[in-house]
């Protein structure tokens, strides 16, 4: 199986209100588009797709691109946010404004609901025969997901630094075998 991974396209978050809502720029849809024919030509049969703005616009240029294709849209895949501290009152909209045990939490609320959500994933594509899967997320959901294919969980996440710049795309095969899966990473690109 091969699972593609692909953050969202440019934004710029400079003076918005609500970091949640912020919307792709000129740039992020040109890109937008060159990641639908990067979709179109690795022949995705399945996209999963944060529910934020800025990853359904992306995800909205390879449907234009594939109307056919398969697609999820799950909340699951949404970024880091203030609706993962919930019973946490210090925490404010800004992330950027969190204490490091308020991150902590946060990461823990994230890693669950990623987990849960790639198990409903693989699950859907295995009973289905489906071999190439996009998922069309953020930065922090890719972080996670690939300490999960390396063997860690959310804890190890200060102690890796995987850069995951805007429409960059990352390629992890899983091959199944007698002593278990192995997985392999490529990093693909960094659209400009």
């Amino acid at each position: 199986m091969e699972i593609y991974l692909i953050r969202h396209a440019e934004v710029d978050y400079a003076g918005v209100a609500d970091p949640s809502a912020v919307r792709l720029t000129p740039h992020g849809e040109e890109q937008a588009k060159r990641i639908a024919e990067q979709v179109a030509a690795w022949d995705v049969q399945f996209l999963c797709a944060s529910t934020m703005i800025r990853a359904e616009m992306t995800a909205d240029a390879v449907s234009g691109r594939l109307p056919d294709l398969l697609r999820w849209d799950l909340e699951e895949l949404e970024e880091l946010g203030l609706a993962d501290m919930e019973g946490q009152p210090l925490a404010s909209p800004l992330t950027a404004n969190w204490t490091p045990e308020l991150i902590a939490y946060g990461l823990e609320r994230v890693w669950i609901r990623v987990m849960a959500a790639w198990a409903r994933i693989r699950l859907y594509a295995e009973t289905y025969g489906i071999e190439r899967i996009a998922l069309i997320t953020h930065g922090t959901v890719i972080k996670l997901l690939l300490l999960n294919w390396l063997g860690y969980d959310w804890r190890a996440s200060d102690r890796f630094d995987f850069p995951v710049a805007f429409a960059s795309s990352t390629r992890v095969t899983l091959r199944e075998g007698e002593a278990g899966t192995t997985v392999q990473i490529d990093w693909l690109n960094r659209l400009p």
